[in-house]
């Protein structure tokens, strides 16, 4: 009888240790769920084009405008694209994304794209506004551009370039940068056109 008596004693002892152990578990499980819950927000202030954030704070730097400084991208034009249709003249485009070239992850502001126009010469004129940290708002970012041909399909890939936004001192004041989105032999080479501030 006492061997079963204790047998018995340390079997509810197991339980109880077990049930504590489960209690402090769904606990934890609770506080994670609300921190992840309470971080992972994504602010995207109204207003402007091609803004984006990160969760988990990644971008608390430029999650309001006041906090921010402003890069103005303006879409010229581009010339002697080359076509990508067999039949007809390629509807042209340009997707933009700004992102800071880091070292082991990049990381992306902001994407957008402009309208589409029937010509191998087109002309945009489309102002985007993309949000940059206020300090050093520049370093390691990038305006990476695409020129594409629309399609119902796929589309096609007519050219791109980078421009590397620290090498160019921007200010308030716009400057013109002409890139060569493309190589082409025996023809002019395309280029893009482009307009850039800082506010």
């Amino acid at each position: 009888m006492n061997i079963e008596r204790y047998i018995f004693a340390i079997a509810c002892m197991l339980l109880q240790s077990a049930a504590s152990v489960l209690s402090s578990e769904q606990e934890l499980d609770v506080v994670l769920q609300n921190d992840i819950q309470q971080q992972d927000v994504v602010v995207r202030p109204a207003g402007l084009r091609g803004i984006s954030a990160t969760p988990f704070g990644l971008m608390e730097a430029i999650s309001s405008p006041a906090n921010s400084k402003k890069l103005i991208v303006k879409i010229e034009k581009a010339t002697d694209l080359e076509n990508q249709d067999t039949f007809g003249t390629s509807d042209s485009y340009v997707k933009l994304k700004v992102y800071q070239d880091n070292w082991r992850v990049d990381k992306t502001i902001g994407e957008d794209e402009t309208r589409v126009i029937k010509s191998l010469n087109p002309e945009w004129d489309e102002t985007f506004e993309f949000l940059l940290p206020s300090n050093n708002p520049t370093t390691n970012m990038v305006l990476k551009l695409k020129v594409m041909d629309k399609d119902i399909a796929s589309d096609d890939k007519m050219g791109k370039c980078e421009i590397k936004l620290d090498d160019l001192n921007l200010s308030t004041t716009p400057i013109q940068v002409v890139k060569t989105v493309d190589t082409r032999l025996l023809h002019t080479n395309p280029k893009i056109y482009v307009s850039l501030s800082l506010e």
